[in-house]
């Protein structure tokens, strides 16, 4: 079986992507299921699949900015 040396530069960079993904992955688990503010919402008594939401008060522009940021950062 064959190894194979992988550049630094590519090791630190797949690095630093599971980083930017990992950090995204905490920020999404915090901040609110929407990102402006909506009521909540529930299914019809006869929904084949019941779903609700609670009311959201939609991201702070801080936690928007900071999204963003990763998210063109991982692009």
């Amino acid at each position: 079986m064959a190894t194979y040396e992988f550049p630094p530069m590519l090791i630190d960079a797949q690095n630093e992507l599971d980083q930017v993904r990992a950090d995204l992955r905490a920020l999404f688990e915090r901040v609110p299921w929407s990102v402006e503010p909506m009521d909540a919402w529930e299914t019809h008594e006869n929904a084949w699949r019941p779903a609700s939401r609670p009311a959201s008060p939609g991201w702070d522009p801080e936690d928007a900015a900071e999204i963003a940021r990763l998210r063109a950062r991982e692009l």
